[in-house]
């Protein structure tokens, strides 16, 4: 299996697939020579990595989803509307892409505001071009080794079904990229719903675990309606399991 190229659009593949203890980078640059060079550097300087580069923003987002790259280079102009600040923007609002570090290159005379600006849209590094590949790759494998350590810390993103839960964040994110913030009581029903997913939980489990015993059944299933009432129909829904209890449900019915 290979870098897919009908899901890295308008890119070309380096170090084939993808492996999952392997660095992964993606370099989204307009220039042909510079996408060269910048490929060939990574792929001599840094050990176990699997480079994709992108000669537009198109793909990108989608290339990212499906292989969660440690580092993402983006030159400033990328044309077709787009720039590097616009797509590191997009990246780091997605919920399942902002721990990727960027690194922003640019052959534009920026100023200081605007470099101030990339760190401001979520750029965790910024080079000027010319830079020395010495430079670049001290640069990149600074980056590279502030996402590995990020990802390696306790997770506090859950996935199941068709959602992702942040419990640092007490958010749910759907489908399409919306995510909606939860109350902490309704968050840690939602959560426990999740992680015993695709068995039913009990109220009794519900109650010893978000209330600590402090509630009967009849206020866990007003709170259980209020929790349908925050996640129908964008994200999910709760049935009532006879005997059993209470079960996540996708899509929403």
């Amino acid at each position: 299996m290979s870098w897919p190229a009908s899901l890295i659009n308008g890119s070309r593949t380096t170090r084939g697939f993808p492996v999952a203890d392997s660095i992964r980078i993606f370099v989204v640059e307009d220039d042909e020579d510079m996408r060269r060079l910048i490929n060939r550097s990574l792929i001599d300087g840094v050990a176990g990595v699997s480079v994709a580069v992108f000669s537009s923003a198109n793909g990108v987002i989608e290339a990212a989803l499906a292989y969660k790259p440690h580092l993402i280079i983006l030159d400033w102009v990328l044309g077709h509307g787009k720039t590097g600040l616009t797509l590191c923007r997009e990246l780091k609002q997605n919920l399942f892409l902002k721990k990727a570090s960027v690194l922003i290159i640019s052959g534009k005379r920026a100023s200081r505001q605007e470099r101030l600006e990339t760190m401001a849209w979520g750029a965790d590094g910024f080079l000027k071009k010319p830079f020395s590949m010495i430079d670049f790759l001290m640069h990149a494998k600074a980056l590279i080794r502030k996402s590995t350590l990020s990802s390696a810390r306790p997770a506090a993103l859950l996935r199941v079904g068709t959602i992702v839960l942040n419990r640092r964040e007490r958010q749910v994110c759907g489908p399409g990229g919306n995510t909606k913030r939860l109350p902490p009581k309704l968050f840690s029903i939602l959560w426990l719903l999740a992680k015993h997913y695709p068995r039913p939980v009990a109220g009794s489990h519900l109650i010893r675990h978000v209330w600590k015993n402090s509630v009967r059944d009849a206020e866990v299933w007003v709170a259980v309606f209020r929790l349908k009432k925050y996640l129908e129909p964008d994200y999910c829904s709760i049935k009532s399991v006879t005997g059993q209890g209470y079960l996540l449900t996708f899509p929403c019915r």
